[in-house]
C-alpha cells in the first residue's frame, strides 16, 4: 500500500498564516503612513504663507501720490515676520531711516530741516510727511498686505520725493518668516522662499 506524502504539515500551515498576517500588518502600516504624510503635507499647503515685496507711487483710494512699500502675502497661510532687512544697493538695512539715509542723504537731511519748521498752521503727514510702520515681529494674514511706508508728495517733499521714486527701483527686501507650524522660510521679496532652520528675532523697525 503506497504511503500519501503530506506536503503542507500543521506546522507549515501555520507558518504561512503568520507571515500572511506579517505583510498584511506591514501593508496596513505603509497605508497608514502615506495617508498620514500626504494629510501632513496637504496641511502645511494650507498653511503655507509667501512673502512678496511691492512699490508704487500713487495711491488709488487717496487719488494722490503716495509712495508705498508693501509687504504682501499671496500664500494660503499667515506669515509670523520675524525678521525684515532692506536691500538698497546690494547693503541690508534694518529701518526705513538708515535706508533714506543711504539713498538719499542729502535730500533727507534737507526734508527734516524744512518739515521741523513751525507752521502756523503745522504740517500734517499730507502735506508731505510718511508714515512708517514696524517691519519686524509682525504677522501678515494670508492674502493680504501691510503697508510699512508711505511718503505724501508736496512742495516741502518734493526733492525728496522724486529722489525715493527713483531710488526705490533699487530696493529689495529679505523676509525671514514662520508659518503658524513653526516652519521657518527666508524670501528676497520674490515670491521665492527657501527652508531654514529658524529666524533670529529682530526688535529694530
Amino acid at each position: 500500500m503506497t504511503e500519501k506524502r503530506v506536503f503542507l504539515s500543521a506546522d507549515k500551515v501555520n507558518f504561512i498564516i503568520a507571515l500572511c498576517a506579517i505583510l498584511i500588518s506591514l501593508a496596513s502600516f505603509y497605508a497608514t503612513y502615506l495617508q498620514a504624510s500626504a494629510a501632513e503635507k496637504q496641511v502645511k499647503a494650507m498653511t503655507l504663507p509667501l512673502m512678496v515685496f511691492e512699490h508704487g507711487n500713487y495711491d488709488s483710494q487717496l487719488k494722490r501720490k503716495v509712495i508705498s512699500f508693501v509687504m504682501e502675502n499671496s500664500g494660503s497661510g499667515a506669515a509670523i515676520v520675524h525678521n525684515t532687512k532692506l536691500v538698497y544697493n546690494g547693503v541690508a538695512y534694518s529701518s526705513i531711516n538708515e535706508f533714506l539715509k543711504a539713498c538719499c542723504n542729502s535730500e533727507y537731511e534737507s526734508y527734516r530741516k524744512n518739515f521741523d519748521k513751525p507752521s502756523a498752521d503745522g504740517y500734517l503727514v499730507e502735506d508731505g510727511g510718511f508714515i512708517s510702520s514696524p517691519i519686524n515681529g509682525v504677522v501678515v494674514p494670508s492674502q493680504s498686505e501691510r503697508k510699512f511706508f508711505q511718503f505724501f508728495k508736496h512742495s516741502i517733499s518734493d526733492e525728496l520725493w522724486n529722489k525715493v521714486n527713483n531710488e526705490r527701483w533699487k530696493l529689495e527686501t529679505e523676509y525671514c518668516y514662520c508659518t503658524l507650524l513653526d516652519d521657518c522660510f527666508i524670501s528676497k521679496g520674490n515670491a521665492i522662499a527657501e527652508p531654514v532652520a529658524a529666524c533670529s528675532i529682530d526688535e529694530t523697525n
